[in-house]
């Protein structure tokens, strides 16, 4: 089973680390049915699941929750499809990425390795 990460602090990574490099997903635990951890460079970058709203409506939910990053913007919403999930889910990222490494120093990453 997967340790969901918990918001505290557990690395200071360089962003730059992540120019280049690919999104997986796997099962967020074993029997998952539609929910996944997103993980790049082996950190959790965050979560994709599929939810039933009221009225029956059903969504993908996706949130960015491994990188600190005080988003004007949001960082989770809601997609159509998984596909579009995962698609929201970069773009917050690399927004992420391009914001953290104008930083000065390191950026916090909340949570477990993959």
């Amino acid at each position: 089973m997967i340790d969901l990460p918990a918001r505290k602090p557990t690395n200071q990574v360089d962003p730059s680390r992540f120019t280049g490099k690919s999104f997986t997903r796997r099962k967020t635990f074993p029997n998952s049915v539609d929910d996944y951890v997103v993980i790049v460079d082996g950190l959790i970058a965050g979560r994709i699941m599929n939810k039933t709203l009221p009225f029956q409506r059903v969504v993908w939910f996706w949130s960015m929750y491994g990188p600190y990053y005080p988003s004007p913007t949001g960082y989770s919403g809601e997609e159509e499809t998984l596909e579009k999930a995962r698609d929201a889910l970069k773009v917050c990222f690399w927004q992420w990425q391009a914001w953290a490494l104008k930083q000065p120093g390191k950026a916090t990453w909340y949570g477990a390795d993959g």
